[in-house]
């Protein structure tokens, strides 16, 4: 704001108005009515009209006076500055603002100009001379913008000064001005100013493009840095271009089009796109715009996010659900999803619903594996507790589920956990099932054959065994023959009805020692000792296994420790033997007997039964007649023994239960 007065005549000021300088001179002089100055003229000697003419510009002029000594935040003034430079400078006039603004009273400003001039923050005179001095040389308006003490003498405060050169009659030059306090505004600047720098700071700083767009030519008129990196240009390239440069729409009409069809609410859009780079690279970005107005004009603020990537991931999501889904329903094998938090399924393939005899919707529709279970099995751990009791979340298990019809239908199933809940609980799990009726019922026409065969070869055996008794004996040696032939054949018996048992999968080390050792446990406690781990013997070592404990348990019990009351028999075996040290080391141990002499005299056929048998099993017995008893070992190789995992295998394939042993070390399966 400028304002520029002319004071006519010489008109003392009014009490309490601004001050003139010079003992009240004006440097115009005084002025006639016509402005002409008067030479010596006094009031009794103009006209009538004039007189009246000069009291209407006095009165005019204590009017503007009285204006100026108000305003409230600037002040006017008149200088005529003096060839000696700003410290000689001379106010003709001062309006009484100064004191508001600058602490000092016009009377002393007119008396000495120099104080204002001190009052410049210190940095800015040197300025402000330069801008006096060109004014000054060019009779050209003065103006400057200068920060001055406070008049509280704290802090700074802004003005802004405003001067227009007027020759006066005498043709010197007269500045009319004004000072507004503009510190408010500075303040309002400022802060504008810091805006700007956080809005731009922010708008640079942005993880995403950002352009702002002409909304009637597509012109780019801002833009930051990501939008040249994402797109190849550098800020001078990309300025010249527009929006439809970019679209690989390329056409105006359609990208307007585009943005209408996807308006979120009036002024505000969002869609996807696909840019175009400078090497011709097309990605796809989630672009935001919204109408705002910048300086006045309306434009578009545009955010565009680059989701190439999430768009490749969704359609590699895509072809991996489709070609899931394709497995899923062509699958031989059934498929079942459930969600262990409800019991229920999530989803179930064509297979699975041929299986129980349901359809898709109907399983999917609130029904869960606990509904169609068979009712003999409803107590048994299923779903999130057999998750739970996994390691890992894997598990297998076979069940019967009942079918619309009432059959029964045995499945085998391998279930993972697909899925845990924020505190990692199972939440969802999928399986892979298998119809396994046919193999169960062949399995149990299996079992019942091996039954009929085993049945039979019992029988046999006794015939034999009744052959034997039946068979006239003559003389002592011919009975001891046949009862001792008797003995052997029923110590094959014994291990024949172990074998069959398991299903001729093995047979338990303990077990067959058990049977053979049982028709002489009578001897009182301690009397029978087994000590060792389960190991299973191969159904190729079980009758010959059984054989030797027989042979060593018949002369323990005619000539050594279980010959009288007191005798004690220890059988013990430990893994580990052998040259490759995976073998099963026995030892026959027996005390308390009669006390030995040492080996006997002949070897029977016994002893020869026992080291031929110990080597067809691929070991070698050592016999040892110590005279407390007789001590008999030997090392089995490791392909006549199963690990506990190899033998429970063993036993689920034959059909049979298996028992699972912790703690136990593993021997090495059988060689075939």
């Amino acid at each position: 704001m400028r304002l520029l007065l002319h004071w006519p005549g010489v008109t003392p000021a009014a009490p309490g108005h601004g001050r003139t300088g010079a003992g009240g001179a004006d440097p115009g002089g005084p002025r006639t009515a016509a402005g002409h100055q008067g030479a010596g003229a006094r009031p009794h000697d103009c006209t009538a009209s004039e007189r009246a003419a000069i009291a209407a510009l006095a009165e005019s002029e204590a009017r503007l006076r009285a204006l100026a000594d108000n305003l409230p935040d600037g002040l006017i003034f008149q200088v005529a500055p003096a060839p000696g430079g700003p410290a000689s400078w001379r106010f003709a006039h001062i309006s009484n603002g100064v004191e508001r603004l600058h602490g000092v009273s016009a009377a002393a400003v007119l008396a000495d100009p120099s104080l204002l001039f001190q009052r410049i923050g210190a940095g800015h005179r040197a300025r402000f001379a330069r801008e006096l001095a060109r004014a000054a040389a060019a009779r050209d308006t003065f103006r400057i913008e200068l920060p001055f003490r406070a008049p509280s003498g704290r802090g700074l405060r802004w003005s802004r000064l405003s001067a227009a050169p007027r020759t006066l009659l005498d043709g010197t030059t007269a500045w009319d001005g004004i000072e507004v306090d503009i510190t408010a505004a500075k303040a309002t600047e400022a802060a504008l100013r810091q805006a700007e720098e956080r809005f731009r700071g922010l708008f640079d700083a942005a993880p995403f493009s950002i352009v702002i767009v002409d909304p009637v030519s597509f012109g780019v008129l801002a833009f930051n840095d990501r939008a040249c990196e994402e797109l190849g240009y550098t800020r001078e390239e990309f300025a010249r271009l527009t929006m439809v440069d970019v679209d690989a729409l390329a056409d105006m009409a359609a990208i307007r089009r585009r943005a209408r069809a996807h308006t979120l609410r009036p002024g505000v859009q969002e869609f996807e796109a696909r840019h175009r780079g400078k090497d011709g690279t097309v990605r796809d970005v989630l672009v935001r715009a919204c109408g705002i107005v910048l300086d006045g004009r309306e434009v578009a603020y545009t955010a565009h996010h680059d989701i190439t990537d999430r768009k490749a991931a969704e359609a590699a999501l895509r072809a991996g659900e489709a070609e899931f889904r394709a497995i899923f329903e062509t699958s031989a094998a059934g498929m079942a999803e459930v969600d262990l938090r409800t019991g229920r399924y999530l989803r179930v393939n064509r297979r699975f619903c041929e299986m129980v005899g349901r359809g898709e919707a109907e399983l999917t529709g609130g029904l869960g594996p606990e509904d169609i279970r068979h009712p003999d099995e409803r107590d048994a751990p299923f779903g999130a507790a057999e998750a739970d009791a996994s390691p890992d979340g894997r598990f297998e298990d076979e069940r019967r589920y009942v079918r619309p019809d009432g059959a029964a239908v045995w499945v085998r199933g391998s279930v993972a956990v697909a899925a845990r809940d924020d505190e990692g609980r199972p939440a969802r799990a999928a399986a892979v099932i298998t119809d396994v009726t046919d193999q169960k019922r062949a399995d149990e026409l299996q079992t019942l054959l091996m039954r009929e065969v085993d049945h039979r070869a019992r029988n046999a055996l006794a015939v034999v065994q009744a052959m034997l008794r039946l068979t006239p004996a003559e003389g002592p040696e011919a009975c001891r023959f046949a009862a001792t032939l008797e003995g052997r054949v029923a110590a094959m018996a014994r291990a024949h009805t172990l074998l069959s048992r398991d299903r001729w999968a093995g047979a338990e080390l303990r077990d067959l020692a058990e049977a053979e050792l049982a028709p002489y446990a009578g001897g009182g406690e301690g009397s029978l000792v087994l000590d060792g781990p389960p190991a299973l013997l191969s159904p190729e070592a079980a009758q010959p296994f059984g054989m030797v404990l027989h042979e060593l348990a018949t002369n323990a019990a005619k000539y050594g420790a279980l010959s009288r009351p007191g005798g004690r028999v220890e059988v013990r075996w430990r893994p580990g033997a052998g040259p490759a040290a995976d073998g099963l080391a026995v030892e026959w141990r027996e005390s308390g007997g009669p006390t030995l002499a040492g080996p006997p005299s002949r070897t029977g056929f016994g002893t020869r039964l026992v080291a031929r048998t110990v080597r067809q099993l691929g070991g070698e017995a050592v016999m040892e007649w110590a005279a407390d008893g007789l001590r008999c070992s030997f090392a089995i190789p490791a392909r006549r023994f199963q690990a506990p995992a190899a033998r429970d295998e063993a036993r689920e394939a034959a059909g049979g239960a298996a028992t699972r042993t912790t703690g136990v070390p593993a021997l090495a399966p059988p060689v075939a």
